[in-house]
């Protein structure tokens, strides 16, 4: 019986070298579970280059007093986020600085998110990122590796932005491949190949891991994952304090890499537009301005609204 809207071919394509511990397999077992990472790559600052083709190939930054969101051109010359904008200007004098516009942001961020759906039974979303839970769709979509490219290219190709795609065996294993090929690449770690995947991963790419931490890790000569499981955790403990107990986490020393189930996103408080005074309810009790005419962050920059929807 045919049922109409239902795709049930494979498409057979040749991916590009994804990740160490990605093996290229065809199918998974019916009980396994299968999270995927979606990422927007340089999200504001994609956004504008899409908006105004003479900002494309470009130093693009966008923010107020520090850098929102970057775009890979300005990567090139050290710039990051957060990073003040006179700093950005010193380390690369032709930057664009765009103020940006939270409104557009949001308008294709939920667009982005209506197609991710289509490929998962249910879906968290956040800034620029969303987690989704997609097991049992490759019946529709194919193989893991097949289901992120083509969620990939309908993006792109729908909406004009490129995404990152990582898939695995949990949260933080799908957002870890996601990290590992960034810009524009799609990867998946299979049941099985977790250690694998660690042992050769840049200790930078754990999360938690900023750029102080980084350097005394540097410093110690621990460059991979694999280096920093050879650190007892009594060891860390007392090098970085509570942090080092979260690295030992990570390390994957412990069976700890379960992450909590997709739920719901805890709602921010709402902040008037009129009075920044955070309240809960349809209107602030200070000014009585209704919450529809309210925004949830005092910066317009760093807005772009949370949703959390379970299908």
């Amino acid at each position: 019986m045919r049922i109409p809207g239902l795709r049930l071919e494979r498409k057979v394509s040749k991916p590009r070298q994804i990740a160490a511990g990605t093996p290229r397999l065809s199918a998974m077992a019916a009980n396994e579970k299968l999270i995927l990472h979606l990422d927007v790559d340089a999200f504001f600052a994609s956004v504008e280059q899409l908006l105004i083709p003479a900002l494309r190939g470009r130093p693009v930054v966008v923010g107020c007093g520090v850098i929102a969101s970057c775009s890979y051109e300005a990567r090139e010359f050290g710039l990051r986020a957060a990073m003040s904008l006179r700093r950005a200007r010193q380390l690369c004098p032709q930057v664009e600085v765009l103020k940006g516009d939270s409104q557009i942001y949001r308008c294709f961020a939920e667009q982005i998110w209506r197609i991710a759906r289509e490929y998962t039974t249910s879906l968290e979303t956040y800034l620029d990122e969303a987690y989704g839970d997609a097991s049992g769709m490759e019946g529709i979509h194919g193989p893991p590796i097949s289901l992120g490219r083509e969620l990939q290219k309908q993006v792109l190709d729908e909406v004009g932005l490129p995404i990152s795609v990582g898939l695995g065996p949990n949260r933080m294993m799908a957002k870890l491949a996601s990290s590992s090929v960034k810009p524009r690449g799609v990867a998946w770690i299979a049941p099985g190949t977790e250690e694998r995947f660690l042992t050769d991963l840049p200790v930078e790419k754990l999360p938690g891991v900023g750029p102080k931490t980084l350097t005394r890790l540097h410093d110690m000569n621990i460059r991979t994952v694999g280096q920093l499981r050879a650190i007892p955790r009594s060891a860390l403990g007392s090098m970085f304090a509570g942090r080092g107990e979260l690295l030992y986490e990570l390390k994957g020393q412990e069976v700890v890499i379960v992450i909590a189930p997709l739920g719901p996103v805890e709602e921010p408080p709402t902040i008037c537009r009129l009075c920044r005074t955070p309240y809960e309810g349809k209107e602030c009790p200070v000014c009585k301005t209704e919450k529809g005419e309210a925004k949830r962050v005092i910066c317009p920059i760093y807005w772009v609204a949370t949703t959390s929807t379970l299908l």
